[in-house]
């Protein structure tokens, strides 16, 4: 999952313009922005995920 996040946050954040993002609609500030939510939020999950597993 924190790969697929990860992969989803770099095409969003360095391939914006090869998927056809509307620079008015979702600028860079966003996309970067954006990017870094997708990671921050697949590492909380990753971490969440390997505490559960220790604990069980």
């Amino acid at each position: 999952m924190i790969v697929l996040f990860c992969t989803i946050a770099v095409i969003v954040v360095f391939f914006g313009d090869v998927i056809h993002l509307d620079p008015q609609k979702f600028p860079q500030e966003y996309r970067v922005a954006f990017g870094i939510v997708l990671v921050i939020y697949a590492a909380i999950r990753f971490f969440r995920i390997v505490r559960d597993n220790k604990i069980e």
